[in-house]
């Protein structure tokens, strides 16, 4: 009895590859951004750990942080730029 089984079983579990690589190459960009890359990182292992056990709340768990994640870039230029 697997919870969300269809989100890490073909065709959406691609999708999932392909956000998780997506995101690793944005990676070495994040660095310039305190904790953004932790927040990466741990989506990623998040979406892994869920594709590896056929769970897909973990995996939501992991687009979850991937959006805390993202947030953070749009947060610090509005406190630089102050708009």
């Amino acid at each position: 009895n697997a919870r969300l089984a269809s989100l890490v079983a073909p065709p959406a579990s691609r999708a999932l590859y392909a956000i998780c690589a997506f995101a690793g190459a944005c990676l070495p960009l994040l660095e310039f951004i305190p904790f953004s890359s932790s927040l990466f990182g741990l989506g990623i292992a998040l979406i892994s750990t869920g594709l590896l056990a056929r769970d897909g709340l973990i995996a939501v768990f992991g687009l979850v942080t991937f959006g805390v994640a993202a947030s953070i870039p749009a947060f610090v230029y509005t406190a630089v730029v102050g708009g």
